[in-house]
């Protein structure tokens, strides 16, 4: 039995497109957040990111897969891809090496918050 993880990206949080000032339309499933909720969502993304350039895995789309599928009884990840460079990270994760122990722990200590279900 195993895991199809779906929304990897957080319905766009975790693509690096959405920053503190974005404004989604009225009536998308986005436009539920208050500006805070925005905006820290926003700051943990590009937190993340950086975690992920310092350490060598790629960018905020790759490494985001990449801890994805390195959980465990996950088996695949499924894109959801809004683009061609979104889908070509996506499936560029794969060949990454596994986390290291050390980078789980840095990736979890850096959770200031319990999002929830995106």
């Amino acid at each position: 039995c195993g895991v199809i993880a779906r929304e990897c990206l957080a319905n766009g949080f975790l693509s690096g497109m959405v920053r503190a000032d974005t404004v989604f339309p009225e009536g998308s499933l986005n436009a539920r957040y208050s500006r805070e909720e925005v905006a820290e969502r926003a700051a943990y993304a590009e937190r993340l990111g950086e975690l992920f350039a310092e350490e060598g895995v790629g960018g905020l789309v790759e490494g985001t897969y990449r801890w994805i599928l390195d959980q465990g009884g996950v088996s695949a990840a499924l894109s959801g891809a809004k683009n061609p460079a979104e889908l070509a990270a996506s499936v560029r994760a794969s060949a990454l090496p596994s986390f290291s122990r050390a980078l789980l722990e840095r990736t979890e200590a850096g959770h200031a918050k319990d999002f929830g279900a995106a």
